[in-house]
């Protein structure tokens, strides 16, 4: 989306908001102020240096942040704004209603309600005639504003000639040489530092250029589509995408109507434009869906796992999970089957990283997130692992296992239930409910 330009337009009040100073080979001077600074009583304004040294005495009524070797400062008692350099020496004395700090050896600065810009002399090379101007320099370009009632706003270059005529309602910050403008609010296109329309009012929303595109839009709400056009406005991915996503490893995401894929950089569709879903890469894989249907799509747009299944599962080591109808499986991090959909049930995995799974002759047993059976199916009936042990069930009796499917305590009672945190289970038999400790003897 385009970036609205900022412009002043209203008097500042006293002590504009402190930015972070521009960046020097050489530390500056930090501004600071003493006295009542949060209300309205007497203040003075001076600058210290990052280890807490005064460098220039608090005298200012306000003070700016240096730039490019000048901070701005308001001087009592006229309550006027002049310029300093870093030893407190005056460079530019105090003439103006308002300063704004330096850019490319140029500033905005104020005086009966009108704007223009000066140089580091304080010579004006833009005459202070203009109701608004930009808050800087950039790129050698800034603008100006003569009514604004109107807001038509025209680019200056650093000599104060003017590069266009004022028509311009906004305008972008400069990238890559150009910077984005429109005339009536609705179409934008691109301006280069001379001035010249170099692309065309037509595009509804336009983004700054980087690696010598940008991402632009035609239309509007439903109707928008998106693009990306090269310096020179050619349109290097046709704008035809409802949605068109950031390129992250040479591949961004798409949408047309309700159907996603992804392209690559030449606009190329590597994963055709067919899904109903489609998640980011992770590891080379993509979840996909068409219709409710899930599986995973590669890089090169290869459905490695169909997308014909109704749920998939992505397990802590990269497998997955697979269902399709009351069939489960297993497939490894790059989509291959592990197991085949045999079983009628797998469970979420917990204690000793298994998950009771069961087949569809009713026995269960336990897997591994590899989906190896660590147990086989061979019970009748197996609760979850807890601490180091599960119940399982066969002929009507139940014991005890451990995570090596040894068979811990035999099967003998008529019910059972897990491993306290204590290491008493509650079993019964004989028509006898009782505890257990963890070698199967009955405790108190």
């Amino acid at each position: 989306m385009a970036v609205r330009a900022t412009f002043v337009s209203l008097p500042a009040l006293f002590g504009l908001l402190l930015a972070a100073s521009t960046a020097f080979a050489e530390p500056a001077p930090q501004p600071f102020c003493t006295g009542d600074c949060n209300g309205y009583g007497e203040r003075n304004w001076g600058y210290r240096w990052p280890d807490g040294r005064i460098a220039i005495t608090p005298a200012y009524s306000a003070a700016e942040p240096f730039k490019e070797g000048r901070a701005a400062v308001m001087v009592k008692p006229m309550q006027k704004w002049g310029y300093i350099d870093t030893q407190g020496q005056v460079v530019i004395p105090a003439r103006f209603d308002l300063a704004l700090g330096f850019s490319e050896e140029r500033a905005a600065v104020k005086l009966k309600h009108k704007w223009g810009y000066i140089d580091t002399s304080g010579r004006e090379v833009v005459p202070l005639s203009y109701d608004t101007v930009g808050l800087a320099f950039s790129n050698g370009v800034g603008t100006l504003t003569k009514d604004s009632t109107k807001g038509d706003m025209a680019l200056v270059d650093r000599e104060g000639k003017r590069l266009t005529g004022f028509k311009y309602k906004r305008m972008g910050k400069w990238s890559e040489g150009l910077a984005t403008a429109t005339t009536d609010h609705e179409e934008w296109g691109y301006l280069n530092t001379s001035g010249r329309e170099i692309i065309g009012m037509k595009y509804t929303r336009a983004h700054d250029f980087s690696g010598g595109r940008a991402l632009v839009g035609k239309g509007k709400g439903d109707s928008l589509k998106w693009g990306y056009i090269d310096s020179q406005g050619k349109e290097v991915i046709p704008v035809r995408y409802h949605k068109l996503d950031a390129f992250t490893e040479g591949l961004a995401l798409v949408r047309v109507d309700d159907l996603h894929g992804y392209i690559d950089s030449s606009g190329k569709e590597i994963v055709p434009v067919r899904y109903h879903r489609l998640g980011q890469f992770n590891n080379g894989l993509a979840y996909a869906e068409i219709k409710n249907k899930a599986g995973y799509v590669d890089r090169e747009g290869r459905e490695v796992i169909p997308v014909i299944h109704d749920a998939i599962d992505k397990l802590p080591n990269g497998n997955f999970r697979l269902r399709q109808g009351d069939r489960h499986g297993f497939a490894d991090s790059r989509g291959q089957a592990l197991t085949g959909l045999k079983y009628r049930s797998i469970d979420t995995f917990g204690e000793e990283g298994l998950a009771r799974a069961c087949t569809e002759n009713g026995k269960c047993g336990f897997v591994d997130e590899g989906g190896r059976e660590v147990i086989p199916p061979q019970f009748d009936a197996a609760q979850d692992f807890r601490n180091g042990f599960a119940a399982v069930k066969r002929n009507e009796k139940w014991g005890y296992v451990d995570s090596r499917g040894r068979l811990m305590i035999g099967l003998r009672y008529d019910s059972a239930t897990a491993f306290d945190d204590n290491g008493f289970a509650q079993v019964s038999a004989n028509g006898r409910r009782f505890r257990i400790d963890s070698n199967g003897q009955e405790a108190p």
